[in-house]
């Protein structure tokens, strides 16, 4: 839309009928409305991608600024959780129900979203024993998603035995893929 915003405005009121300086405020108008999109849609995409991708339950999901609810002063801070970029984290969520109703809470209050709220975050030791835990389920939910051939595929492709690699299925914005990661959990790659 940008890079036709400036053209079809031009095309709309250029008038050879008007004075060279009517015609210079038009230019510089249409210039002004041009940078004014272009900023939008940096600062839009700036905002939306992806600062981490959290493993909270069963699920991998990528968390934007926006969804810390402005409680992250920067993205810096969550390199404590994790080497990787974006940061990998491992997010417990408790079982009494007391903590339960304060994430909820923080979700309806505050507008921070269990994956952005901090205080669930693990030290980063803590997220590969947090996928071995899970690997019985990711196994049974590739067979669910028909993700086995992939799987074989990959593994023969690298040259590594089911033994040697974690899972974990991880839903994006655009879709889902199976992250692979060593057995301390650092990530590999995908599928």
């Amino acid at each position: 839309m940008d890079l036709v915003l400036g053209p079809v405005i031009t095309f709309l009121i250029f008038d050879l009928r008007k004075t060279r300086k009517q015609i210079l405020f038009d230019l510089i108008t249409i210039a002004v409305i041009q940078f004014a999109a272009l900023f939008y849609g940096v600062s839009l995409t700036y905002s939306q991608r992806p600062i981490s991708i959290v493993l909270i339950d069963e699920f991998m999901v990528s968390g934007t600024m926006e969804q810390y609810g402005g409680k992250l002063e920067s993205e810096r801070d969550l390199r404590r959780y994790s080497d990787e970029k974006p940061p990998i984290i491992y997010a417990h969520l408790p079982l009494d129900q007391e903590a339960l109703s304060e994430i909820h809470r923080i979700k309806v209050e505050e507008k921070v979203l269990e994956i952005a709220q901090m205080q669930l975050y693990w030290p980063k030791e803590e997220f590969g024993r947090a996928l071995k835990e899970r690997q019985t389920l990711f196994s049974e939910r590739m067979d669910h998603f028909n993700s086995r051939a992939d799987y074989e595929a990959w593994l023969q492709a690298n040259g590594k035995a089911e033994d040697e690699v974690l899972i974990a299925r991880f839903s994006g914005r655009y879709g889902n893929k199976w992250l692979v990661f060593d057995l301390e959990g650092k990530y590999l790659s995908y599928f």
